[in-house]
């Protein structure tokens, strides 16, 4: 019997994990624009999302978003040990399986 693989897409963090490869602009280099001051922050027209700030609100910035990858780097911890879960039960099958062939191949030697 075929073994379907859908375990494989049964969380969120399974799925993004076996999804194609896909581009999001958190991907990207992030591009900073320094000038002069304090507490400045001024948006670039022509670059929606990006602005000139100041050393102080880029250390903010660079704070904010250490914190953000530290909670990425938390989900990758859980899609790992979802992998070894998974990995676990598959290998549970497979020898669940092994098993019954055994079973079924001492069965038919029993018959003939």
């Amino acid at each position: 019997m075929p073994m379907r693989m859908r375990r494989v897409r049964r969380t969120d963090a399974l799925r993004r994990m076996v999804r194609e490869t896909r581009l999001d602009p958190a991907q990207f280099i992030w591009p900073l624009f320094v000038r002069s001051g304090k507490g400045l922050r001024a948006p670039i027209g022509s670059m929606p999302g990006v602005s000139q700030t100041s050393v102080d609100e880029m250390l903010r910035d660079a704070e904010k978003t250490m914190k953000t990858l530290r909670t990425d780097a938390k989900g990758r911890v859980r899609i790992i040990e979802d992998c070894v879960e998974l990995a676990r039960e598959i290998d549970r099958l497979l020898a669940e399986e092994r098993r019954q062939q055994e079973f079924d191949k001492q069965r038919d030697a029993a018959r003939r």
